[in-house]
């Protein structure tokens, strides 16, 4: 299905401010791509793989897990539903306690333990959609 392995770039995680523009590098075996934060739609976990949405349709197929992109991403406002997704609140057409409707149209469940009203995960959502 995909012949090409894309990879994310070592990305520094530090607790100093990042003065860098909003864009991470994705690197293709025969060169560089670059994609800005606000083109990714979802991320979508598949065992030890991960796929990327973006917003023109284009589907990747990146080789770390989604729990990497989710502290890569987690300041980013991307929110992680459930253990299969990676939802970037920008896209997020609608919510109820059981369900994501993204702007593709995709519904992503909510896991159990993250229907609480009260957890970060709905605060998160709330402030970005209002």
């Amino acid at each position: 299905m995909f012949r090409a392995l894309f990879l994310f770039d070592q990305y520094k995680m530090t607790t100093q401010p990042d003065t860098r523009p909003l864009s991470s590098d994705i690197h293709l075996q025969l060169g560089r791509l670059h994609i800005a934060i606000h083109q990714i739609v979802f991320l979508r976990g598949c065992k030890n793989y991960t796929f990327c949405h973006l917003t023109d349709g284009q589907i990747l197929l990146l080789s770390k897990t989604l729990k990497y992109y989710e502290q890569l991403l987690a300041r980013h406002g991307f929110v992680r539903p459930n253990k299969s997704y990676l939802l970037n609140t920008n896209y997020v057409l609608e919510y109820t306690a059981s369900e994501i409707i993204m702007c593709t149209h995709e519904c992503v469940g909510i896991s159990r333990r993250k229907r609480n009203r009260k957890s970060d995960f709905y605060t998160v959502l709330q402030t970005k959609i209002a």
